[in-house]
């Protein structure tokens, strides 16, 4: 199958902005990993719009691998695209928030500490 470039895809030149879609800091981390306007534009449509539900949204990459070969399928992109540098960017979006996500919930746990303990049977 042949691979078409996103800027022929009919309606894709009427692209608007989709940042006030977003998290302001899920967005920041879109445009560093130079994720294309029209991928934007499918992460809003599937409610992918925080850090937090897009990185836990595919339980593993070959779930998010199916997720972008659905999009090759429906904007006739073809196989080659799924190694496209816009593709690829979806990926270290999906790699870099998994990886924030996990780390703030890891300094956000509640501490089960001897102290922790000790403290609350001297409470009792």
């Amino acid at each position: 199958m042949r691979s078409v470039p996103l800027d022929q895809i009919p309606g894709m030149e009427d692209l608007e902005s989709v940042e006030h879609e977003f998290d302001p800091e899920f967005y920041k981390t879109l445009v560093q990993c130079k994720v294309p306007i029209e991928l934007q534009q499918h992460l809003v449509d599937a409610g992918y719009t925080e850090a937090s539900v897009f990185a836990f949204a595919f339980s593993s990459s070959q779930d998010l691998d199916n997720y972008l070969q659905k999009i090759a399928e429906t904007d006739s992109l073809g196989d080659d695209w799924l190694r496209s540098p816009a593709a690829s960017s979806v990926r270290w979006l999906f790699h870099r928030v998994s990886r924030e996500v996990k780390s703030e919930d890891a300094s956000h746990s509640v501490p089960t500490s001897k102290s922790y303990t000790s403290s609350m049977d001297n409470l009792l």
